[in-house]
């Protein structure tokens, strides 16, 4: 897989076949860096353990607290596989909010014929959005950032702050990994580089 250049390779002679997304360490890349397909697969796994697990959402004799560490546990880790390296768009956080309604729904065995909101179902398992899963994520992306920001050496960390010289390309710019860093952290860039290097954790 290239990236900006459809120039053939060859090893050995023989050129090797160019791939536009290719599977690695069971997580989708793409030349595009455009998480979305990987989001989207890693829900529907989600999704699937979740119905899976049915039997024991059912269960009677299996207390709340019980069903929502086993949601953490067997359905979060799923969704959650590699969400360190994702860029979200809007779009993609929407997509995982709901995802979250529906595990909750599906745990309280709350069908969407009885019109009960997302904030009673909030209430219900006692989970509020700050404490949710896109909250997990963000924490998630936040930390990793602050382990790159902390080595001065880090080709990743150079990377994601750095510029490259000459224009943009007209249009609208494409969202960045280090954009959801921005948006996530009050104060912007210059609060989140102090806060990595002081090893503070802060999600908005």
């Amino acid at each position: 897989m290239t990236h900006g250049s459809k120039e053939t390779i060859s090893l050995g002679g023989k050129p090797i076949k160019q791939v536009e997304r290719f599977k690695y360490l069971g997580s989708m890349v793409g030349c595009d860096a455009d998480s979305t397909p990987e989001i989207n697969a890693r829900l529907a796994i989600a999704r699937d353990a979740t119905s899976q697990l049915l039997g024991l959402w059912m269960a009677k004799a299996i207390s709340l607290k019980l069903k929502k560490q086993l949601v953490r546990s067997l359905v979060w880790s799923i969704a959650l596989y590699g969400a360190e390296s994702w860029t979200l768009k809007q779009s993609d956080i929407k997509k995982i909010e709901s995802f979250e309604l529906w595990v909750w729904r599906r745990m309280l065995q709350v069908s969407w014929k009885d019109r009960k909101t997302n904030a009673w179902v909030r209430q219900k398992v006692g989970i509020t959005e700050k404490q949710g899963l896109l909250s997990q994520l963000k924490k998630r992306k936040i930390s990793l950032y602050g382990y790159w920001k902390r080595r001065p050496d880090s080709i990743v960390q150079i990377t994601i702050e750095g510029e490259v010289e000459g224009k943009a390309r007209s249009g609208l710019r494409k969202t960045g990994w280090i954009d959801n860093i921005r948006m996530w952290t009050n104060g912007g860039m210059a609060v989140a580089r102090e806060k990595a290097r002081k090893r503070m954790l802060t999600v908005l």
